[in-house]
């Protein structure tokens, strides 16, 4: 009995002694470096040209003068509830001016759509206030010119 109580003891201590020892931090192991280069830049988008397309379906466009600076714009043919956005682009020698509007409503239930746009003022200088409208559709680009007066 005395025996297993010595034992009993002996083990206690080798675990309390054990425990009681300072850790050791781990050895380290060299890592390969690896060296990486970044390259950081800036993507400026380039702006698609909207090109004038015979439209499937027969849809026409129909743009009219109302004021020295609006126009009444007549799209026929659409799907009902179709959208469409409305482009105005006017330019000179030296400088380009672009009107664009997306509205929120669509085609009517006969497919026809019509909007009157404002804010179309000649560029300073310009003996004429030629506008070229393109009108783009689910199927195509409608496209007319109109002179305001």
């Amino acid at each position: 009995m005395m025996k297993r109580l010595y034992l009993c003891v002996m083990c206690m201590s080798f675990a309390w002694a054990r425990c009681t020892l300072p850790l050791t931090a781990p050895t380290s192991v060299a890592s390969p470096v690896i060296e990486v280069t970044k390259h950081v830049g800036v993507i400026r988008p380039t702006p698609t040209e909207i090109v004038c397309s015979t439209s499937p379906g027969e849809v026409t466009l129909t743009v009219s003068p109302v004021a020295h600076t609006s126009a009444r714009v007549e799209l026929r043919g659409l799907e009902p509830g179709e959208k469409v956005t409305i482009h105005f682009f006017q330019s000179d020698k030296q400088r380009t001016r672009q009107v664009a509007d997306y509205p929120s409503e669509g085609a009517d239930q006969n497919g026809v759509f019509i909007v009157q746009e404002g804010g179309l003022r000649p560029l300073p200088d310009a003996v004429t206030n030629l506008w070229t409208v393109k009108v783009v559709h689910s199927r195509g680009v409608a496209c007319a010119e109109v002179t305001l007066p």
